[in-house]
């Protein structure tokens, strides 16, 4: 029995490359062997993901104008395919027809697809007009309508025969989604759509809505509202960068006691006027629900002051369903403030905050951009360190000009104790820290050497808990690669590693290479693209040695990549990370595509990588300084 079904587990797949090579021939675009092995890999995973970014452009790479007939191919061959849960085509003009094909896999036999995403792909009202007509294929069985979930995110200014389009498609369904995206889509014609939302058997069962950055007039604002006073098991909702009345999205869940306590999950009103009213209506709301673990408020107007930021978490923190272990040992909390300026007292606040709920679990906090450049900054990082748990800490770009009395950026002669311990506190401490994000792109916003070098210590000790560091563009240079290269024999838990922008040179890069032969718990590493190409605009950049230093580096990670493929199969390379989908910070799209990959994206990453740089010729500039390489 097992080998018969091997047997047609290969035919399908012999079948399914076949389809995909005749659609080359139709699309007039090349065969890719690649991209039939990622699609492979895909179906053997669960749940199975057909995602066309991640098969035809790679990690950390940008499309090109043939790829969309590449797209195109790939989506005829899926059309009639029921190997795949779901499908994300994102950032390829497909237009119509290639919407019209995604939609029409719907239309198949007994479908298992139940997740589309059609982002920034040209959607408009004739592909819009495929999916209805598809849902309209399955009113005479209803129980072959498999479709949960739809995002047609970043599909910007539809004109309002296209909001007609989608609101007769959603109308014709057999039954109702439970994920709506329609971020970035300039809608201005929302009403018909939350006409469909209202209906009874749609507020029964959408649990996420996403219409973010879209333009809400009063108008919308009243049906929205209202709606959100019915709806009964929505768990996550994004209105962010709306311009929408906060105060009267929290009024209308205040009014929904059964809603906000029990079922609302997540909420985020970044890019929005936050008033000290709408603070306080916020703060009862957080005082007792039970079921609110995340919220969102990248940069509020006005200004995020201390006791608007009081008014909101302190109840939050001091929720007695969270605040003891005992009764919500399943939920944890997500606070994204960035964007916001917390210097002086706006991050102090938070950090007695923090300090006074130690025994709240803590999943995500998110702190980028937030100028914590002073003492703010030291106090939030020692409150942290007496939580009993946080999975992941982000302090990125926090550029600011340091007071003289800042801890992690004062000269050692007005030092209180030495820089880095609250860091080296909470990486070696009962947090559990897992990931660590520390990376800068602004050289006024660089971390000094004795905090970077107390972090990458801390993963030596045997308490170290942390699977991904991010250390990039700290300029450190090979003082940040010396600590990299005396950690990485020890530690059996880092998993990946972003330090490129570190100014290392080639001797750096051997001391991590040789390093890296003696460890086997890194998987992921970046080629770290900006540091080598630093070394070749050199006068003397010795290419060849480099190169040789980096491919082995290489060799090295996807030793590691192989031996956890072996041992936990292609899915179990990161198996432990959770992933957040999160379109603010582009650092985070990044390394979401890294952490995501498995041995053969590893090796084309890096090839392609190596390939670029070893295509730039050698620099005729003899008038080199030192201070180019530190600039």
């Amino acid at each position: 029995m097992r080998l018969l079904l091997s047997l047609a587990i290969d035919l399908l797949h012999f079948l399914d490359q076949c389809d995909y090579h005749a659609c080359c021939d139709f699309y007039l675009v090349p065969f890719r062997g690649d991209i039939a092995t990622k699609l492979k890999a895909a179906m053997d995973t669960t749940p199975s993901v057909a995602d066309f970014e991640h098969c035809i452009v790679g990690m950390a790479e940008t499309s090109k104008p043939a790829d969309c007939g590449i797209a195109l191919a790939l989506l005829r061959t899926l059309q009639h395919s029921r190997h795949f849960h779901s499908v994300v085509v994102r950032g390829f003009p497909i237009g119509d027809d290639g919407i019209s094909m995604a939609f029409q896999t719907l239309e198949q036999p007994h479908p298992v697809l139940s997740s589309i995403r059609l982002s920034n792909v040209l959607a408009s009202r004739g592909g819009l007009q495929a999916l209805e007509s598809a849902a309209k294929t399955k009113h005479q069985s209803p129980s072959e309508w498999t479709l949960t979930s739809l995002d047609l995110s970043d599909n910007s200014k539809w004109a309002k025969e296209s909001v007609v389009a989608l609101v007769s498609a959603l109308k014709a369904f057999p039954s109702p989604l439970r994920v709506l995206n329609l971020a970035h889509c300039h809608l201005t014609h929302l009403m018909p759509l939350v006409a469909v939302l209202a209906q009874p058997s749609w507020a029964a069962t959408l649990r996420t809505l996403d219409l973010s950055f879209n333009p809400m007039d009063a108008d919308a604002t009243a049906g929205l509202t209202g709606w959100l006073s019915q709806v009964k098991v929505l768990q996550h909702l994004n209105l962010a960068g709306t311009g929408i009345d906060t105060f009267q999205v929290i009024n209308a869940l205040k009014r929904n006691a059964p809603l906000y306590k029990s079922a609302l999950m997540a909420l985020d009103l970044s890019y929005n006027t936050l008033k000290p009213t709408t603070a306080a209506a916020l703060g009862e709301m957080l005082e007792t629900t039970q079921s609110f673990t995340s919220l969102v408020l990248r940069n509020v107007k006005p200004a995020l002051a201390s006791p608007t930021l009081s008014t909101i978490l302190s109840p939050w923190f001091q929720n007695p369903h969270f605040a003891t272990p005992s009764r919500a040992s399943d939920l944890a909390l997500s606070l994204d403030l960035s964007e916001n300026n917390l210097s002086g007292g706006g991050g102090t606040l938070l950090a007695d905050l923090i300090s006074r709920s130690p025994r709240l679990r803590r999943d995500v906090l998110k702190l980028n951009q937030c100028t914590l450049h002073d003492d703010s900054l030291d106090a939030i990082v020692v409150a942290v360190a007496q939580c009993d748990s946080l999975s992941a800490l982000h302090l990125e770009d926090n550029d600011g000009s340091p007071p003289p009395k800042s801890i992690f950026f004062s000269s050692p002669a007005v030092l209180r104790h030495a820089p880095g311990d609250a860091f080296v506190k909470v990486l070696t401490k009962q947090v559990q820290l897992k990931e660590l994000y520390l990376s800068n792109s602004h050289p006024q916003s660089r971390y000094p050497l004795a905090l970077l070098r107390a972090v990458v210590h801390s993963l030596g000790t045997t308490n170290s808990t942390l699977e991904v560091l991010d250390i990039s563009g700290n300029g450190g240079g090979d003082d940040v690669a010396k600590c990299v290269a005396a950690v990485l024999p020890k530690t059996s838990c880092l998993r990946a590693l972003f330090w490129d922008g570190n100014h290392t040179t080639l001797a750096g890069f051997r001391l991590v290479q040789e390093a890296l032969r003696r460890n086997q718990s890194l998987r992921i590493m970046p080629v770290p693209v900006q540091d080598t190409r630093r070394l070749l605009d050199r006068r003397d950049p010795q290419r060849e040695a480099l190169f040789a230093v980096l491919g082995s580096m290489c060799e090295s990670i996807e030793r590691n990549q192989a031996t956890v493929e072996t041992h936990e199969g292609p899915t179990g390379v990161m198996s432990s990370m959770v992933f957040r989908d999160d379109a603010y910070d582009k650092a985070d799209v990044m390394r979401r595509s890294w952490l995501q990959s498995g041995p053969a994206d590893l090796r084309q990453s890096w090839s392609r990588g190596l390939d670029a740089l070893s295509a730039v010729p050698p620099s005729s500039d003899n008038n080199y300084t030192s201070h180019s390489v530190d600039a």
